[in-house]
């Protein structure tokens, strides 16, 4: 998630000189088609240019506010696990009576859902890692590790333990409940996830807008020959700059779980977790915190 409420003009260059680049040929190209060829048989009426603008821009404003309404949905539903793994760390360590044949059972429910989190953050980003076996213990790792869908199994492991709580008069009916539907709520969280990350967005809206905007681009230029010359060059770079910069906008945050700096912060929310959790568990060596990377944005 990019943190920096402001950009340098280096930065934002470094992001986009290679736009620039191919604006700038497509503008010159266009104008030279135009200036030796085309200009001869007809002129390109600067009306054609107006229409197509309009249209485009209510292309990209479509596409921008709901590629923004998935990136917000991920980040919201992040904001739910974080809340709801407090609540589950708190309810395991006072819902359940403490007794010297719990008080294991306890930690290791609670290290477990750390593992659930870390199990969440790499398969949504198909990142092949194994840093939730710190969590769980030796009899558990092999089952999860086999598993097609490890998340599932760690919250069917998480329900079979507390049902036994339950069957041993560990927990009443209101406590039973309570937990259990933490459980059911963090099921949901995780198949929303799955839901923004498996469902690709339709792929004519961004194809289509692509193209006309770079239609656009050029027929604008030409109708801009016509009133300045060759500095349509200078003012059809800038305005292909604008609307490309704005489709681009939409681009960055339409799949928030690809491990890209303006991404959900799956890694430091976890992290978060991570601390909030074991601290909960009285251990005195926590993780330290994730920092921002180049100062820009955390992951």
């Amino acid at each position: 998630m990019l943190i920096r409420k402001n950009w340098t003009i280096s930065e934002v260059l470094r992001r986009t000189w290679r736009i620039n680049l191919i604006i700038l040929l497509e503008v010159g190209v266009g104008l030279l088609a135009y200036d030796k060829f085309i200009s001869d048989y007809f002129q390109m009426p600067s009306l054609l240019a107006s229409v197509l603008g309009t249209a485009i821009a209510f292309f990209i404003g479509f596409l921008n506010n709901q590629a923004y309404d998935r990136w917000w949905e991920a980040r919201k539903i992040w904001g739910e696990i974080v809340n709801d793994s407090r609540s589950w760390a708190r309810s395991v360590l006072t819902y359940i009576d403490e007794t010297p044949s719990t008080s294991a059972l306890k930690v290791k429910m609670v290290k477990r859902h750390l593992a659930w989190l870390h199990c969440l953050k790499n398969n949504l980003r198909k990142v092949d890692s194994t840093t939730f076996l710190l969590y769980l213990e030796e009899g558990e790792r092999e089952a999860v590790l086999t598993a097609k869908h490890q998340n599932n199994l760690l919250l069917q492991q998480q329900a079979e333990d507390l049902h036994k709580l339950h069957k041993a008069g560990h927990t009443d009916e209101f406590r039973f409940k309570a937990m259990d539907e933490l459980l059911v709520r963090m099921t949901d969280e995780m198949g929303k996830c799955e839901r923004i990350k498996n469902t690709v967005f339709p792929t004519s809206y961004v194809f289509f807008t692509k193209f006309f905007i770079f239609l656009f681009i050029s027929i604008n230029a030409m109708a801009l020959f016509e009133l300045s010359e060759w500095w349509a060059m200078l003012f059809g770079w800038v305005i292909g700059y604008v609307f490309y910069t704005t489709f681009f906008n939409g681009m960055m945050v339409m799949n928030p779980f690809e491990n890209e700096p303006s991404d959900t912060p799956m890694s430091a929310l976890t992290r978060t977790l991570e601390r909030n959790l074991l601290e909960m568990l009285g251990e005195p060596d926590l993780p330290e915190s994730i920092e921002p990377e180049h100062g820009d944005h955390l992951m």
